[in-house]
């Protein structure tokens, strides 16, 4: 039996929702921050920002098409539909996903963990299955010697135990890298200014949860027994903190109120917690504007080409790298065949800059009407396949001069 064979009798097997002591340790890896919180991947996820950055990136990679490509003998291109690749990568790649599904998966996980692994299961030399594999479950051996080049996949199973994978076995998608085999993990990288803003989410929380008042002392010349202390304690939060803060506090029996912490607008919460939405987004290569995060310099004209800059220089290296690593993974042994994103559905302007772009492109012939259509996604019409020839490019007919 094949390690791949084994791998998958493992993974079908019944198992308790578990998840293996070791894997869990990789999971919530990160460390410590000089903020004092611990940042791994599932703490990253619970600020608003990282989990809005994630999101904007998987979610565009995954609403594009993403097709396999076959090259034709005059230089173009067409969908090689009839291609095993092409279904699994469009429509289903296992018994419980949809491309979609897989897509945003594989992009969330590179782009937060810096690696994204995919169980390749062929029938033969047909790719039949894609099984996506969390980052945490997969450990990368690299050889030694005159091997060191050559690589193996330990995967972990949740329930105890691990297979060993071969290259082939794994389609291995890396983020940005520095030895060139394993990608950097981006949340550990960017972990001070992620714990910054758990630090700042957590001080907002309790702030207000202790009633949006700085904390401070009940004194009082008076010898209180200490069951009349805690007494006026729990009378104190219950009157003036949570929901009933800012309410008139009414003291007797010589009791003053004496505030510690500094207010709120002299720590510069918010002024705080907006930096961190940029230096995150900074960090994970995203437009605050995607996020809906915007100052007041910016405006509808200026949000549309935000949006147009997000798919260029945000979107178009995530989909390049997904596509030479689909291309070098799945269809490795077909020179003529590669794996290709569209993207020209996130470069679209108004509809007003569309008309004009492909007026001028028909009017020169440079497309037909029916290309047209196809990017408007509008059925083709007889007679709207040939591409326009202006007059003034039409070139003499030589037989229509005169001798003279």
């Amino acid at each position: 039996m094949s390690a791949v064979a084994r791998f998958l009798a493992r993974w079908r097997e019944p198992r308790k929702d578990i998840r293996d002591p070791e894997a869990l340790r990789l999971l919530l890896a990160g460390g410590q921050t000089k903020s004092g919180t611990a940042v791994g991947w599932s703490t990253a996820l619970q600020v608003s920002t990282v989990l809005g950055a994630a999101r904007a990136i998987a979610d565009d990679l995954a609403q594009c098409p993403w097709k396999v490509k076959r090259k034709r003998d005059d230089g173009g291109s067409e969908d090689a539909t009839d291609h095993p690749v092409y279904p699994l990568l469009q429509v289903q790649p296992n018994e419980w996903q949809t491309a979609f599904e897989l897509r945003e998966q594989i992009a969330l996980h590179v782009v937060l963990a810096g690696n994204a692994f995919v169980l390749v299961n062929r029938l033969g030399r047909r790719v039949d299955e894609l099984l996506p594999l969390e980052p945490g479950w997969v450990s990368v051996k690299r050889g030694t010697g005159s091997q060191q080049w050559r690589f193996a996949y330990e995967v972990r199973f949740p329930g105890g135990g691990s297979e060993v994978l071969s290259a082939a076995d794994v389609w291995h998608v890396r983020g940005l890298s520095w030895n060139g085999y394993l990608g950097l993990d981006a949340v550990r990288l960017a972990r001070e200014a992620i714990g910054l803003a758990v630090a700042t989410e957590e001080h907002g929380a309790r702030l207000f949860g202790n009633g949006g008042r700085p904390s401070g002392l009940l004194t009082t010349e008076q010898q209180l027994a200490p069951e009349r202390i805690d007494r006026l304690r729990d009378d104190w939060l219950k009157s003036y903190g949570g929901e009933n803060s800012g309410r008139t506090a009414v003291l007797m029996g010589g009791l003053k109120f004496q505030p510690l912490t500094m207010d709120s607008d002299k720590a510069q919460l918010l002024e705080t917690r907006r930096h961190q939405v940029e230096e995150i987004c900074r960090a994970m290569g995203v437009f605050p504007t995607r996020l809906g995060f915007a100052d007041k310099t910016s405006t509808y004209a200026s949000a549309e080409q935000f949006f147009i800059a997000h798919a260029r220089y945000t979107i178009a290296p995530w989909a390049r790298r997904l596509d030479q690593s689909a291309s070098v993974a799945l269809l490795g042994n077909e020179p003529d065949v590669y794996a290709a994103h569209d993207l020209n559905g996130l470069m679209r302007g108004t509809a007003a800059d569309r008309a004009q772009f492909y007026a001028a492109m028909v009017a020169n012939g440079i497309m037909t009407r029916n290309e047209v259509r196809a990017k408007e996604d509008l059925n083709p019409l007889a007679g709207l396949d040939e591409p326009l020839t202006p007059l003034n490019m039409g070139g003499a007919d030589p037989t229509s001069q005169s001798e003279d």
